[in-house]
């Protein structure tokens, strides 16, 4: 049964890794190669992080109420992007692998 058991995790193990990269790929085909304008809740998100990569809109943003977190990583994947668009996708494509 022990012998079952590890292989049943072996299997889980690579079963996940292949889904994972599976995922990823289709992900960076769909937000990256085929760069498309802002749309769904995107919309909602790039003007409150516009606003939050400003001088002195960290305030602001909190205000809004969007997520300072999100708003955090996506200004450090900013700092390597000249697109905003681009960092928001990157962020939720790094929240999503997480």
């Amino acid at each position: 049964m022990n012998k079952f058991l590890k292989k049943l995790t072996t299997y889980n193990f690579i079963l996940a890794s292949i889904s994972l990269l599976l995922y990823s790929s289709i992900r960076f085909y769909w937000n990256f190669v085929l760069i498309k304008p802002a749309i769904a809740d995107e919309t909602r998100f790039l003007p409150v992080f516009e606003i939050f990569i400003s001088e002195d809109g960290f305030n602001k943003a909190n205000v809004l109420g969007n997520s300072t977190f999100f708003n955090i990583v996506a200004s450090f994947f900013n700092l390597f992007t000249s697109q905003t668009i681009l960092s928001l996708r990157i962020t939720s494509l790094f929240f999503g692998i997480l």
